[in-house]
């Protein structure tokens, strides 16, 4: 229980420290190596395109998690608090809609036969590998939504068996 709740927390910074880290140290390197030594690293760039598309998935279901994101709040702002927590909710509810929908076409994309058995160029990596960041953020970005959807709820709840 004690993992499970660690990694409610901390999933997404945990991977997004260790994937920015990556993406830091392979940008030093190739930048050194094509000073130093006149060459580039030939399979860098393309790793970093990786852990950056990865990076930013995560980074995308962090936000979320801290509730975060940019909004435009105008029309809300405007509305009385019940029908702003209605919009609000129905926005959010929206966002997990369409973050699904990605999952689903991008899985689509990646049973493709023709994407299925493709491997980049320099690193001979699957493909696949790659557009799995999209679906695997698009999830935890809902997961994380739905989450923010219920603690009003079930802070209610606690709260008003409490008084």
């Amino acid at each position: 229980m004690m993992i499970i709740r660690w990694l409610d927390r901390h999933l997404e910074e945990a991977l997004s420290v260790v994937l920015l880290a990556a993406i830091v140290i392979l940008v030093c390197v190739n930048v050194a190596a094509r000073h130093v030594f006149e060459a580039s690293l030939p399979w860098g760039e393309e790793l970093i395109g990786w852990v950056f598309i990865w990076f930013i998935w995560i980074a995308v279901s962090y936000v979320f998690r801290l509730d975060q994101h940019i909004e435009i709040t105008l029309l809300r702002d405007l509305l009385p608090s019940l029908l702003n927590r209605m919009l609000h909710l129905a926005i959010r509810l929206m966002v997990v809609a369409f973050l699904l929908a990605v999952s689903v076409y991008c899985f689509d994309l990646i049973m493709n036969p023709m994407v299925r058995n493709q491997v980049s160029v320099v690193l001979q990596m699957p493909i696949p590998v790659y557009y799995a960041s999209a679906p695997f953020g698009a999830v935890l970005a809902s997961f994380r939504i739905l989450q923010n959807c219920w603690r009003p709820v079930s802070n209610n709840n606690v709260s008003g068996g409490a008084s």
